[in-house]
């Protein structure tokens, strides 16, 4: 097997520690199965400065829940290392010590006297960023490698097989990606909007030189219209069309015995009785 695979490593939290010397640390961790202490150490204020953080070495296959140091029960987590990076050439998985590549700037190009003026480049993932950003696209897949290793206790070979099938390749790189949105230039938009507007345009011409009639049939989404005088005559003629009754029609006798000049001999009124 293995040999990294006969052993896990834990990490275990505990202020009282800082007190004690390594040591006496791992004389108090040896019947646990401890075999290496290391405290991990944090930057602060551009100084190193050691943290409550102790990362334990246990001849074990399988990490331990929680243990006991000086009177304290101490859970105990997995330990996942922070990705293996390169100082010499920046580049992921192994470190300066072992590097037989030659020195790479931030920058991205071989190194150059004084303070670099250029911008940063990755050269993982060839972005506009250094290869230390948290956010890089390589950091992070390196990142997720190492959790697979620790938490399923494989070797990195196969962790980063496992990852690789999980995640989804992109299909272009960033660098790609920026380079083909640069050459999307005006000219091109132009191209892309003209024929739109010469269709518009065609549009609008059509409409003003053509003559339309008042009335326009219902599929054009216009309504009929006529003039109100019209309206208001058809009403009148109709309200009286329809008082009018059978009966009521008038002659020209009635006409005339409605006058009374047509007739001076008739009056009208109730007769006068004449005497005896």
């Amino acid at each position: 097997a293995h040999q990294s695979l006969n052993t896990r490593k834990g990490v275990i939290f505990c202020r009282d520690l800082l007190n004690c010397s390594i040591e006496e640390k791992l004389d108090e961790l040896k019947g646990d199965g401890v075999i290496h202490v290391r405290r991990l150490k944090s930057k602060r204020n551009g100084e190193l400065v050691e943290t409550p953080n102790h990362v334990l070495t246990f001849r074990k296959t399988v990490l331990p829940k929680e243990i006991s140091v000086a009177f304290h029960k101490l859970n105990v987590r997995p330990y996942i290392p922070p990705p293996t990076r390169c100082f010499n050439c920046q580049a992921l998985g192994h470190t300066a010590g072992n590097c037989q590549k030659e020195k790479i700037c931030p920058c991205g190009n071989p190194p150059h006297e004084g303070p670099c003026p250029e911008p940063k480049k990755c050269v993982n993932c060839e972005g506009p960023h250094s290869a230390a950003y948290m956010n890089c696209p390589k950091l992070k897949a390196e990142a997720a490698i190492q959790k697979v290793k620790v938490m399923e206790n494989i070797t990195y070979a196969e962790a980063k097989r496992k990852v690789n099938i999980t995640t989804p390749k992109p299909t272009t790189s960033y660098s790609a990606a920026v380079q083909k949105s640069s050459e999307m230039n005006i000219q091109q938009i132009i191209s892309t909007i003209i024929p739109h507007i010469e269709t518009a345009v065609r549009n609008v011409i059509s409409c003003s030189t053509s003559k339309c009639d008042h009335f326009k049939a219902p599929s054009s989404g216009l309504i009929f219209r006529r003039d109100r005088s019209d309206s208001v005559s058809t009403n009148l003629s109709a309200a009286s069309e329809k008082r009018k009754k059978p009966g009521d029609s008038t002659t020209d006798d009635d006409s005339s015995a409605l006058d009374p000049n047509s007739n001076p001999t008739k009056k009208r009124g109730r007769p006068k009785r004449t005497a005896p």
